[in-house]
């Protein structure tokens, strides 16, 4: 099922406790976007540069959230991304779990770099910042963490 929320966010996978888990992040992603001004400001020949993409995912790997932006740079549907995961997102999978382990370890990072896989098989570079929040939810199996990701395109 796919599902809106207020914060541009698309559900695309996940039962009833892994979505209310994902409308948390709506605060702090609203107030994220609001709080940069530089991304509205007009750059380089008065084009704006676009905000920032972000996708939240499992520790599996399975893509749960995107916003419109993600798809927008990307080219994927929902659906598209919510069947194929994180392999579709990264082009290769040591990148894919080098950054997950990265902030399983740390429970961040900033500005990773990595190479992205467009819907037409081009590569684009992005800065991913990621963060990670573990659940005390008996509800989630496993305690089952969530990755919410920012990716801005490198220059």
């Amino acid at each position: 099922m796919v599902t809106a929320f207020k914060a541009n966010l698309i559900a695309i996978d996940g039962d009833a406790a892994v979505q209310r888990l994902i409308s948390e992040y709506e605060t702090d992603i609203k107030e994220h976007l609001e709080g940069e001004p530089s991304r509205q400001v007009p750059k380089h020949n008065g084009a704006r540069q676009p905000k920032q993409a972000i996708f939240i995912h499992c520790q599996e790997g399975r893509i749960v959230a995107v916003n419109h932006n993600l798809l927008d740079i990307l080219g994927y549907t929902p659906g598209e991304l919510a069947d194929a995961g994180m392999d579709k997102v990264f082009m290769n999978k040591l990148e894919t779990q080098n950054l997950q382990a990265e902030v399983d370890n740390k429970g961040y990072v900033i500005d990773y770099r990595a190479r992205l896989r467009r819907k037409d098989g081009s590569e684009i570079i992005g800065l991913i910042t990621s963060t990670i929040r573990w659940y005390n939810d008996e509800c989630i199996p496993g305690n089952q963490p969530l990755y919410k990701s920012w990716v801005r395109l490198s220059k």
